[in-house]
């Protein structure tokens, strides 16, 4: 059986929490790398309620992010 899923976090105020703090916890609980992590982020584009073309100047976006922000790690 194969499912995706999509990390997030939608009650920052009850939780106290941020996404990135949620990747970051998620990383070191199951043993992550910086590009598992990054792959994750990007495949999770597929999945926000926009259109296409939206998806797709975002894909755009994070893959020029890529270095500096696993860089940054």
């Amino acid at each position: 059986m194969l499912f995706y899923f999509v990390w997030q976090t939608d009650d920052k105020g009850v939780f106290s929490t941020t996404l990135s703090e949620e990747y970051s916890l998620m990383a070191r609980t199951f043993n992550l790398t910086e590009e598992q992590v990054w792959n994750l982020t990007f495949k999770s584009i597929d999945y926000i309620f926009g259109g296409e073309n939206l998806k797709d100047d975002l894909k755009e976006l994070w893959k020029t992010e890529k270095e500096k922000i696993i860089s940054s790690l």
